[in-house]
């Protein structure tokens, strides 16, 4: 006769949930414990070398075979026996102050559906959006941290360093330098950012770039989003804003925002902003259908002469003439069919994953059912 087990509720208490040094719970102890005793895979240097609102920063050393094992970036092939300089990212998770990171994740169309009610959760998905974002940087060319190992809120990077080994100083670390020339990198930066990588950095300041044999680095892309999300103007104007900023306090000629705008989107400013300095604020249309001044539309239409001539009839103070007139209509017809055809796309490619779903859905339904009848059959 077996015995009857009862089962007994764990008890928890404070040291469950106790954090020293701003990171180190009890799950990422037993994480690092176990990289460095079982498996080997790193030297860890206790002390930060830097903090921040949203983690903090270790030194360590991580085994080469790891790094010809990896997963995240690029293979460099490395002597077993090698030892590689690193860095170790672990986020905060409970003492974290930065409170509204939710809102640099939400309408992200690569993080759709994730847990905003769990800090943890939260900052789980935060770091594989930097790793992401990262990943894309470095494909496309922009000087950045390769990503070696991630696991939950602990990241393990490459460590940028000087010719002589030592590690480089972020920004705004720096004593003297030229200057000038690295605004120019800066804003390189920046346009590749936008054009390569299809990213805003959304923090971009002199907090986030490091400087290394007078090279630019650009750091912390965790907040970094879509080109196409709804705020990526605001943020790509605020990015602009501070770093002008920054250098102007060095003592650099710094180029206007507007013009710098228009250089990195290749979108025009409205008529209804010029002369006005941009500020995160201003709202600049994107296409044809967020167009609310008429008088905007040239923006637009560039490339149709049809378009323009018949604008330039049309009196600018008169909204009714302007919605009577045929040419001006026939013009519009034209503008917007290509966006017709895409938005037709998007709801049919709508559509299709909505049927999928269904498919899966009946066919799960169908699984439980035939389960069922077996068990049923067993029992006669």
């Amino acid at each position: 006769m077996s015995k009857e087990y009862k089962v007994e509720k764990r008890i928890k208490n404070k040291e469950d949930w106790a954090v020293f040094d701003k990171v180190f719970d009890k799950k990422i102890t037993r994480t690092i414990e176990n990289l460095i005793s079982n498996k080997q895979m790193i030297n860890f240097h206790y002390g930060a070398i830097q903090s921040g609102k949203e983690a903090n920063i270790y030194s360590a050393k991580i085994n080469s075979y790891t790094l010809n094992k990896s997963k995240f970036t690029v293979k460099e092939e490395h002597n077993n026996n090698e030892w590689v300089n690193c860095v170790i990212k672990i986020y905060k998770t409970s003492t974290m102050t930065f409170k509204n990171k939710s809102s640099y994740i939400v309408d992200e169309i690569r993080f759709k559906n994730y847990c905003t009610s769990n800090s943890r959760k939260v900052i789980k998905v935060w770091a594989e959006k930097e790793v992401r974002n990262l990943n894309r940087c470095i494909k496309n060319g922009i000087k950045a941290p390769k990503p070696f190992y991630l696991k939950d809120s602990l990241l393990i990077m490459e460590m940028i360093q000087n010719k002589d080994n030592s590690i480089a100083n972020r920004l705004v670390d720096v004593i003297d330098n030229n200057w000038d020339d690295l605004y120019k990198k800066s804003l390189n930066i920046l346009f590749d950012l936008y054009n390569k990588a299809k990213l805003v950095h959304a923090d971009f300041s002199s907090y986030n770039l490091l400087v290394a044999d007078d090279e630019l680095y650009v750091i912390d892309l965790g907040q970094s989003i879509e080109r196409t999300h709804l705020n990526s103007n605001s943020f790509l104007i605020n990015d602009i804003n501070n770093n002008n900023n920054y250098f102007k306090s060095k003592g650099v000629v710094v180029k206007d925002t507007n013009e710098i705008f228009e250089w990195i989107t290749s979108l025009k400013i409205p008529h209804s902003l010029e002369g006005v300095k941009l500020n995160k604020d201003c709202f600049i249309p994107s296409c044809i259908s967020e167009v609310n001044n008429p008088e905007d539309l040239e923006l637009f239409v560039t490339n149709r002469p049809c378009l323009i001539d018949a604008l330039k009839t049309v009196d600018e103070e008169s909204s009714e003439e302007f919605r009577d007139d045929e040419d001006v209509m026939k013009g519009f017809d034209e503008v917007n069919k290509e966006e017709n055809e895409i938005n037709d796309a998007l709801e049919q490619k709508r559509l299709r994953k909505e049927r999928k779903k269904m498919v899966k859905e009946f066919n799960r339904q169908r699984r439980i059912n035939r389960v069922e009848r077996e068990k049923s059959m067993k029992k006669k």
